[in-house]
């Protein structure tokens, strides 16, 4: 058996200030019957600013902690990592979001790797991404 729990609290600070609190938390049975369980947990915080009515940044911290590989496949010290990430979101039109944005981790394990294979504990990746709502 597993269950899921995810609270959010997003507040807005001012006209253009947000904050959004989360935590994400979840419970596995070790084995079917078996009474003892693994747990996972994943808070975060986001803050965000608006720039303009077109334009907001935001930073976000995030912590992920599945020590028993419920989640996330078994690693040395469980997986324990660390995100940061900085965005810029243009919103071209009403329903269209372009967003770029830096992100970065950082494991207690290798559990990231370098395009040879080379295992390794942090990556950092910049994306971008269009959003449409229909």
């Amino acid at each position: 058996m597993r269950y899921f729990h995810g609270l959010y609290a997003i507040l807005a600070l001012s006209d253009r200030w947000g904050l959004t609190l989360g935590l994400d938390t979840g419970s596995q049975q070790e084995a079917k019957g078996s009474s003892a369980t693994d747990w996972w947990v994943n808070p975060q915080a986001v803050l965000r600013y608006q720039v303009s009515d077109r334009v907001s940044v935001a930073g976000r911290v995030e912590y992920y902690d599945d020590r028993n590989g419920v989640i996330v496949s078994p690693t040395g010290a469980g997986f324990r990592t660390l995100g940061l990430s900085a965005n810029v979101d243009w919103s071209l039109r009403d329903n269209v979001l372009w967003r770029f944005e830096a992100r970065g981790f950082d494991s207690r394990d290798d559990v990231f790797t370098e395009r040879d294979g080379t295992p390794k504990d942090d990556n950092f990746a910049l994306t971008t991404s269009l959003a449409v709502g229909f």
